[in-house]
């Protein structure tokens, strides 16, 4: 399921999910995400979802992410972790 999915489906703050699968469609992008831990089978915990569309502040690890809608909801995730 995408981010929009998942954060619908609970409270949105203090979700955890599980990454999956990180769009490759930009490699800069794709390589920012992952120095900063955001890969496949990374756990993420939802910190903040900005109203009026704005950001979505992701916890990896000790990284914290604000990651804009369109990639949030491109970033699939299972939420059942």
């Amino acid at each position: 399921r995408s981010r929009a999915a998942a954060v619908q489906e609970g409270d949105g703050e203090g979700q955890q999910a599980v990454v999956h699968r990180i769009p490759g469609t930009d490699d800069a992008v794709v390589s920012y995400l992952a120095e900063r831990g955001l890969v496949p089978g990374a756990t993420v915990t939802v910190v903040e979802v900005a109203p009026f569309e704005g950001p979505i502040m992701l916890q990896v690890g000790q990284s914290t992410l604000a990651l804009n809608r369109e990639l949030a909801d491109a970033i699939r995730v299972d939420s059942s972790a």
